[in-house]
């Protein structure tokens, strides 16, 4: 993925946001375990929401920068080219993201629809759509969750 000035001054702001609030102490606890059953649920396609979030993330883990490294590492996510982040919208993907979420948030919702994103080859994240409209409204609706390969929670941040 080509990224223009504006996309990266975009992710660098988002980043600077995001690190403000890590550092803030804004990263939740470490919950339980993920559960192993998946639960099938809805995952968003490429819209302008999907752009946005992927761009954050793709400033998370490519930039080198010192800002970029500390929130990284608080997060932790591995330093990878922007090019290993990837929108995924597969069935069984999103069941287990959603499995995931109701483990890391101890609870259980029946009807997440979230933005999924593959880092790399050993981490995801996710954003759940709190509302009909992904707005970033409503409870934890501004909370971007990691997670590895293997969907044990790894951290979340606000954006």
């Amino acid at each position: 993925m080509r990224i223009s000035s504006t996309k990266s001054n975009s992710r660098y702001r988002a980043l600077t946001a995001t690190i403000a609030l890590v550092l803030t102490g804004s990263v939740l606890a470490t919950p339980a375990r993920a559960s192993r059953e998946p639960i099938v649920h809805t995952c968003r396609s490429a819209d302008t929401t999907s752009a946005y979030l992927e761009a954050i993330i793709e400033g998370i883990v490519s930039l080198t920068d010192s800002t970029s490294t500390v929130v990284r590492t608080a997060l932790n996510l591995p330093l990878i080219s922007a090019s290993n982040v990837s929108l995924v919208t597969q069935s069984q993907t999103c069941g287990k993201a959603a499995s995931a979420l109701d483990a890391a948030q101890n609870s259980t919702n029946p009807n997440r629809t979230m933005y999924v994103f593959k880092i790399g080859t050993t981490r995801y994240a996710v954003f759940e759509v709190a509302g009909p409209s992904s707005d970033f409204s409503g409870p934890g609706a501004n909370f971007i969750w990691y997670f590895t390969n293997k969907w044990d929670y790894l951290s979340s941040g606000l954006i």
